[in-house]
This record gives structure tokens, C-alpha cells and sequence, in this order.
């Protein structure tokens, strides 16, 4: 599909992977149960070969740091994907020009100093009580689909 931009937020998986961050980081479980909601909702492994895959890793990485979410595997993978070049490569093969790619530099450079310094694992702020149900005991909702599936919202 080609490169959307340089910027860390450029693509539309990024920006789902930073929604989906955000209403987990509101539920009181580790960074590391967050991370697995996270891989399975979006098939994603540990290769940072895979296409898009370094990018992932530095959203979610970016995410946990800026939220206080201890998570090594998160953390470590987001520097690796840096480190390893691997971003980069991604990138070219999706035929970043190389002004983007010099830009791309800048934002891991700044991405690199929130994974050194993320916020303090204290400052998540998490409910006091769960959320109210949106569907009470008995109730039944239906919608809309197209021939039994459903279409996306």
C-alpha cells in the first residue's frame, strides 16, 4: 500500500493501536495482560519483519511509556525495532522517499528518549468502580447486518 507518512501516527493501524491502548490502560490488569489483548486483537507476533510490524511496536511502546504501563517486552521490542534498523527497512520497502525517511530519524530519536524516560508507573490513573453496563440483565439488543454479518461500524 506505500508508506502514509513519516510521522509515528501516519497510518491508520497506528492510530488503532493508540485507541485500543488508551481503553485498556483504564483496566486494572498488568502491561503484559494489556499487551496480550493487544496482539490477539490485532494478529500480530514478535517478527518486526513482518509489514508494518515495526511501527506496532513503536505505537505500543510509545503508548505504555507515555501511560506509566510497565511492560518489558513492549518497551524492548518498540527499541529494537529502532535499534535494529528494522523500522527503517519497513519503510523503504514501502517506498518511503528519503526525505521522510530522514524525518522518520527524528521521530525515533524523540521515541528513544520516552521509552528511556517513561512516566512513573503510579501515575495510571485507574477507576474506583467498573463501568455501568450498557446492556442490563434480560436486555437484548440487535442490529442491523448483510446476510448474518455484521457490517463495519
Amino acid at each position: 500500500m506505500g508508506a502514509w507518512g513519516e510521522g509515528l501516527y501516519d497510518d491508520d493501524e497506528a492510530c488503532d493501536v493508540r485507541d485500543t491502548i488508551s481503553l485498556l490502560s483504564k483496566m486494572p490488569v498488568c502491561g503484559d495482560e494489556i499487551l496480550e489483548l493487544i496482539l490477539e486483537q490485532f494478529e500480530r507476533n514478535t517478527d518486526l519483519n513482518d509489514d508494518g510490524a515495526p511501527t506496532f511496536w513503536m505505537v505500543v511502546a510509545d503508548q505504555f511509556a507515555k501511560r506509566g504501563i510497565e511492560c518489558e517486552k513492549a518497551m524492548g521490542l518498540g527499541m529494537e525495532a529502532i535499534d535494529s534498523g528494522a523500522d527503517l527497512r519497513d519503510l523503504e520497502s514501502r517506498e518511503m522517499d528519503p526525505r521522510g525517511m530522514r524525518a522518520r530519524q527524528k521521530v525515533h530519536s524523540k521515541l528513544i528518549e520516552r521509552i528511556n524516560n517513561p512516566k512513573p508507573p503510579g501515575s495510571r490513573r485507574l477507576p474506583k468502580s467498573p463501568p455501568k453496563f450498557a446492556v442490563q440483565v434480560g436486555e437484548v439488543y440487535s442490529y442491523p447486518t448483510m446476510n448474518g454479518t455484521g457490517f463495519n461500524a
